[in-house]
């Protein structure tokens, strides 16, 4: 094994050793979610979540994408090993994200009853601005 292997399963092992990240590595097996999808699945804050994926991203598990004031991000796991690793993740039950899917189920089923909105990504924000433009009685 070169130096740069061991420095790059040191880096997964670090980001796979909490399990916060556990859980948004088996969330995200179901495919690409935004910051505000993970803050109401796992009900924590922007910046806990924000660090946690920063963690991911540097041991190269996960890929951002930015729109307007938010990321989104799912995996990319491009080697063998990673690729290992998280289909290990997807299939452990004693990670349980049970109560985190209803949560999260719940809340895109509310997002999506705002519609679409490019520039904001969260619901209450969503809901906010469309208080702020409608008429006063």
């Amino acid at each position: 094994m070169t130096a740069q292997m061991k420095t790059e399963a040191s880096h997964i092992f670090y980001a796979l050793s909490d399990d916060i990240r556990l859980k948004i590595v088996r969330l995200l097996t179901d495919g690409e979610l935004c910051v505000c999808d993970l803050m109401a699945a796992l009900q924590m804050g922007q910046s806990r979540i924000s660090f946690h994926m920063g963690v991911l991203k540097s041991a190269g598990l996960v890929t951002s994408r930015r729109f307007g004031r938010w990321n989104s991000y799912k995996i990319i796991a491009r080697k063998k090993a990673q690729n290992t690793v998280v289909d290990l993740i997807r299939n452990d039950r004693e990670i349980s994200v049970t109560e985190e899917k209803k949560r999260l189920r719940a809340y895109l089923k509310r997002k999506n009853q705002l519609g679409p909105d490019g520039s904001k990504c969260c619901p209450d924000m969503i809901l906010m601005e469309k208080n702020k433009a409608a008429p006063s009685p």
